[in-house]
């Protein structure tokens, strides 16, 4: 993808990982290979068919790079936008421009979208993976891509997940951190940079509340609310003061109290208790949201004097106020920011329509966030479909669909 060519002479073969899981009460692009010489266009149900389909209730959204999947109300998982390594978990190679259920009987607690995989966890605890498998990142033993959910090797009990670019973390119901997958910045945390086929405890007693996995590092909130990062350091992503890479857990600088971090691309955010947000790591295009595009090796304060209910980081960065409206800064790749426009921007900046949201998720370049009745909006790009709109978009950002502000996903398919 050439908008990652800066990001890429610093971390060679990367993409979008996941941007993290929206609780409603609360990728993809070739990332293992070369991109292709043209997008495939996703295919496009007849309007009639689409007009059909009353759109789904959610309560529970997660954007990957390409594609977008989700919960309603009885726990069934639905995914849409790119399928090519079966992270849609449909049985099929095939890019969805609408929501589709996941094959089989699951009912899951969580789901995260990440970049050529999707995770989940059911009510029993155990752990469900499927789409592109070459590094482990499905932690099934196996190397081999699944199509449909296959389950997560070992019988831990676990209560929330994070699917990232080439690995997947986990906590425990015991608040302790797994991860499996690629580990050649040291992400898995287990003190080495040796791929993981299957969950391996993460080095330390560190008891955690939440962790995040994303393009090369991950994150940590524990029960003590201090932040913890292992992996890619190269801008700045471990928050430590350092540019060097970690295999085991560093303390993030600065001694601040979080209740919420999420590792996004080459940068991270993460939110203290009295909802100030603070972001470091990879910054030239701005998606660390201070004004300036310095990458930060140490947390700095969001611009404004906003307060926040998430702060999510990624390729670019966005999150829901304390008022429930969405900002959203950084790159604006296809509309990402949903502004209306196709402007960088470095600070938050509102997303059009004056929705109210309850959570955001951006993917790598389109955006989904949630209402609090469950109603699902995405933009930005719609080359394959990741808008959930049916294959219809109003805008063209040079010759790929795309929408610059947001626009309602469509029932299933």
């Amino acid at each position: 993808m050439t908008s990652h060519v800066h990001i890429f002479a610093a971390f060679p073969n990367r993409c979008k990982a996941t941007a993290g899981l929206v609780l409603l009460a609360a990728g993809a692009l070739g990332c293992e290979g070369e991109p292709p010489s043209a997008p495939a266009v996703p295919e496009s149900p007849a309007p009639a068919v689409a007009a059909a389909a009353a759109a789904l209730t959610f309560t529970q959204i997660s954007s990957g790079a390409y594609h977008t999947c989700g919960l309603v109300g009885d726990g069934k998982a639905y995914c849409w936008g790119m399928n090519r390594d079966g992270q849609l978990g449909d049985g099929t190679r095939t890019d969805r421009p609408q929501p589709r259920a996941v094959s089989g009987t699951l009912r899951f607690t969580q789901i995260s979208a990440g970049t050529s995989h999707t995770c989940g966890i059911t009510a029993d605890g155990a752990g469900w993976c499927w789409g592109l498998n070459s590094r482990g990142q499905l932690g099934n033993a196996r190397i081999s891509p699944r199509l449909t959910p296959d389950r997560v090797k070992g019988t831990r009990v676990f209560r929330q997940i994070s699917a990232g670019f080439w690995h997947t973390c986990a906590t425990t119901q015991n608040d302790v951190p797994f991860c499996w997958g690629g580990n050649v910045w040291g992400e898995i945390g287990d003190g080495t940079n040796t791929d993981r086929e299957v969950p391996v405890r993460v080095l330390g007693s560190l008891k955690v509340r939440r962790v995040s996995a994303s393009g090369g590092h991950t994150c940590v909130v524990t029960t003590a609310d201090r932040a913890w990062c292992w992996g890619y350091g190269g801008n700045g992503a471990l928050g430590n003061g350092q540019l060097d890479h970690r295999n085991v857990p560093v303390a993030v600088s600065g001694g601040h109290a979080f209740r919420l971090i999420v590792a996004g691309d080459a940068s991270t955010c993460a939110l203290t208790p009295e909802s100030v947000a603070w972001c470091w790591g990879y910054n030239q295009d701005g998606p660390v949201g201070d004004g300036s595009t310095t990458n930060r090796l140490v947390p700095v304060a969001l611009s404004g004097n906003l307060r926040w209910k998430q702060a999510i980081a990624g390729y670019h960065s966005c999150g829901i106020t304390s008022a429930n409206q969405a900002y959203c800064w950084g790159p604006n790749t296809g509309g990402s920011l949903g502004d209306g426009t196709l402007m960088r921007r470095l600070t938050p900046t509102a997303v059009s329509g004056g929705l109210a949201f309850s959570g955001v998720s951006p993917g790598d370049g389109h955006t989904c966030a949630i209402t609090a009745g469950g109603r699902v909006y995405c933009w930005g790009g719609n080359a394959f479909g990741q808008l959930g709109t049916g294959g219809s978009a109003p805008d063209d950002c040079s010759g790929i669909p795309c929408a610059l502000k947001p626009q309602a996903v469509v029932g299933p398919a």
